[in-house]
């Protein structure tokens, strides 16, 4: 039944972020561990919107509040390692980028015990107790109201994506980042709902939303490259012929981008039957 199927994934869910949790504590805030600790937030909250119930005074919180400050502190360490990483990308074609490098490095220590420390405060039994509190539909006909609010919400999510892929040429770089987030949490709601054992709204499709999230992602990560590369013409003005080269070349790769990413909109990949 959908709540059996729920109640599954909701502990499933909370498992898998308490691992990444231990991971991070235990073997220190790399890159790869980082990653997985944002992204099995990101599916705990996403389930939160699926299925937390609304204007109840009895609800003992929210995990997307539990977590704010873990996750904000892991999102200035995952900032860091990929500024330090595409500078890296850079410094090929202009040596002295090794410098950006190095300097994003120095704070990755400080940004680690940061994210460690609020890591450590977050209370386990409180998030056992909210996510606990989803699957307690307090009506009639318990084993259908988490189906039915899932669906619910996930349709309501999802009115906008039919143009989640146009414009992005004339989209500036935060709005695309954002952009791309709200992708990213349908897609791991639409995921959350399969798990449990339910069919997607009618014309909803995981490959058309993983392929529009991998399209934003390349044009984001070359919007980031952009403005470390801006950063170090600013700071090094003899260079100037050579950023200005380089910064033609990315503008080719994020144009190319953003035209595949009108090839491969959310609505075309559905056309196609995928």
């Amino acid at each position: 039944m959908a709540r059996a199927g729920y109640a599954r994934v909701g502990r499933q869910t909370l498992k898998q972020w308490r691992a990444a949790r231990r991971r991070v504590l235990a073997a220190g805030a790399t890159r790869g561990a980082v990653h997985e600790l944002r992204m099995r937030t990101r599916r705990l909250v996403a389930l939160e919107a699926l299925l937390a119930p609304t204007g109840s005074a009895r609800r003992p919180g929210s995990v997307e509040r539990e977590l704010h400050e873990a996750f904000h502190a892991s999102g200035r360490l995952r900032d860091a390692q990929l500024a330090a990483r595409a500078s890296r990308q850079l410094s090929p074609s202009l040596p002295a980028a090794a410098r950006l490098a190095r300097h994003e490095d120095r704070r990755l220590p400080r940004l680690g015990a940061s994210l460690q420390r609020e890591l450590r405060a977050v209370r386990g039994r409180k998030l056992e107790a909210i996510v606990g509190s989803w699957l307690q539909p307090a009506r009639g006909d318990a084993q259908q109201v988490l189906a039915q609010r899932a669906l619910r919400r996930l349709g309501a999510e999802s009115r906008w994506l039919q143009g989640a892929g146009r414009g992005a040429a004339s989209t500036g770089a935060h709005r695309l980042h954002r952009r791309r987030i709200h992708v990213k949490r349908l897609r791991y709601m639409a995921e959350l709902v399969r798990a449990a054992g339910q069919q997607l709204p009618r014309g909803m499709h995981l490959p058309g939303l993983a392929l529009l999230q991998q399209g934003l992602g390349t044009i984001t990560d070359l919007d980031m490259e952009l403005r470390l590369l801006a950063r170090f013409g600013a700071a090094h003005p003899r260079r100037r012929a050579a950023v200005r080269v380089l910064r033609g070349q990315l503008l080719l790769r994020r144009a190319a981008a953003v035209r595949q990413l009108g090839i491969d909109t959310y609505s075309s990949r559905r056309a196609a039957g995928a």
